[in-house]
Protein backbone atom coordinates (compact mmCIF):
# COMPACT_ATOMS: atom_id res chain seq x y z
CA UNK A 1 0.00 0.00 0.00
CA UNK A 2 1.35 3.41 -1.01
CA UNK A 3 0.99 6.31 1.32
CA UNK A 4 -0.65 9.06 -0.55
CA UNK A 5 1.38 11.64 1.44
CA UNK A 6 4.09 10.78 -0.21
CA UNK A 7 5.30 12.52 -3.28
CA UNK A 8 7.88 11.91 -5.96
CA UNK A 9 9.69 14.49 -7.38
CA UNK A 10 10.82 12.82 -10.69
CA UNK A 11 12.64 14.37 -13.98
CA UNK A 12 10.81 16.42 -15.99
CA UNK A 13 9.90 16.55 -19.92
CA UNK A 14 10.70 20.27 -21.22
CA UNK A 15 10.93 19.28 -25.03
CA UNK A 16 9.54 16.47 -27.23
CA UNK A 17 12.73 15.06 -28.07
CA UNK A 18 13.91 15.23 -24.35
CA UNK A 19 14.39 11.74 -22.83
CA UNK A 20 16.71 11.94 -19.78
CA UNK A 21 18.33 14.94 -17.75
CA UNK A 22 20.96 15.43 -15.14
CA UNK A 23 20.56 16.74 -11.98
CA UNK A 24 23.79 19.39 -11.84
CA UNK A 25 22.94 20.81 -8.15
CA UNK A 26 20.74 19.92 -5.33
CA UNK A 27 19.30 23.01 -4.04
CA UNK A 28 17.30 21.06 -1.33
CA UNK A 29 18.97 18.59 1.15
CA UNK A 30 17.24 16.03 3.10
CA UNK A 31 15.49 17.52 6.06
CA UNK A 32 14.59 21.10 4.38
CA UNK A 33 11.03 22.23 4.60
CA UNK A 34 10.16 22.43 1.00
CA UNK A 35 7.04 25.24 -0.25
CA UNK A 36 5.54 25.41 -3.75
CA UNK A 37 7.32 27.47 -6.03
CA UNK A 38 10.65 26.45 -4.39
CA UNK A 39 14.09 25.73 -6.91
CA UNK A 40 14.44 22.08 -6.03
CA UNK A 41 17.02 21.15 -8.39
CA UNK A 42 19.17 22.52 -11.75
CA UNK A 43 18.54 20.49 -14.27
CA UNK A 44 20.83 20.27 -18.00
CA UNK A 45 19.34 18.65 -20.87
CA UNK A 46 21.08 18.90 -24.06
CA UNK A 47 18.87 21.63 -25.02
CA UNK A 48 18.24 23.37 -22.05
CA UNK A 49 19.46 24.08 -18.67
CA UNK A 50 17.61 25.35 -15.93
CA UNK A 51 16.23 24.90 -11.70
CA UNK A 52 13.07 22.76 -11.44
CA UNK A 53 10.43 23.93 -9.72
CA UNK A 54 8.46 22.37 -6.88
CA UNK A 55 4.88 22.08 -7.34
CA UNK A 56 4.90 20.14 -4.07
CA UNK A 57 5.03 21.29 -0.34
CA UNK A 58 6.42 19.22 2.62
CA UNK A 59 9.61 18.07 3.91
CA UNK A 60 12.63 16.52 2.03
CA UNK A 61 12.88 12.93 3.08
CA UNK A 62 14.98 11.64 0.52
CA UNK A 63 17.19 12.47 -2.85
CA UNK A 64 17.49 9.70 -5.04
CA UNK A 65 19.74 10.16 -7.30
CA UNK A 66 23.34 12.21 -6.95
CA UNK A 67 24.64 15.33 -8.36
CA UNK A 68 25.80 14.87 -11.92
CA UNK A 69 23.41 11.78 -12.37
CA UNK A 70 21.62 11.33 -15.66
CA UNK A 71 18.05 10.25 -15.04
CA UNK A 72 15.47 9.53 -17.58
CA UNK A 73 11.75 11.55 -17.90
CA UNK A 74 9.63 10.74 -15.09
CA UNK A 75 12.10 9.18 -12.78
CA UNK A 76 12.34 9.82 -9.53
CA UNK A 77 14.98 11.94 -8.12
CA UNK A 78 13.58 13.22 -4.45
CA UNK A 79 11.12 12.66 -2.39
CA UNK A 80 8.94 14.99 -0.15
CA UNK A 81 6.35 13.73 2.92
CA UNK A 82 5.26 14.70 5.94
CA UNK A 83 7.54 14.65 8.86
CA UNK A 84 5.30 12.08 10.01
CA UNK A 85 5.29 9.50 7.54
CA UNK A 86 7.33 6.58 9.04
CA UNK A 87 10.82 6.50 7.79
CA UNK A 88 10.89 3.09 6.66
CA UNK A 89 7.79 3.72 4.54
CA UNK A 90 10.34 6.38 3.23
CA UNK A 91 13.29 3.99 2.35
CA UNK A 92 10.85 1.63 0.87
CA UNK A 93 9.32 4.07 -1.79
CA UNK A 94 13.63 5.37 -2.49
CA UNK A 95 14.17 1.65 -2.91
CA UNK A 96 12.09 0.93 -5.06
CA UNK A 97 12.45 4.45 -7.12
CA UNK A 98 16.20 3.39 -7.44
CA UNK A 99 15.34 -0.21 -8.66
CA UNK A 100 13.26 1.63 -11.41
CA UNK A 101 15.88 3.74 -12.01
CA UNK A 102 18.70 1.06 -12.34
CA UNK A 103 16.29 -1.19 -14.36
CA UNK A 104 15.19 1.65 -16.70
CA UNK A 105 11.30 0.50 -16.16
CA UNK A 106 10.01 3.93 -15.80
CA UNK A 107 6.41 4.23 -15.47
CA UNK A 108 5.52 7.99 -16.58
CA UNK A 109 8.06 7.67 -19.41
CA UNK A 110 6.65 7.80 -23.02
CA UNK A 111 8.20 5.72 -25.89
CA UNK A 112 8.83 8.02 -29.40
CA UNK A 113 7.65 6.00 -32.27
Amino acid sequence: MTNDKIQRVTMPKWGLSMTSGEVTEWLVSEGDELKEGQDVAEIATDKIEGPLESTWSGVVRALVVEANDDVPVGGTIAIVAPADVPQEEIDAVVAEAREQLASGAIENATSSP
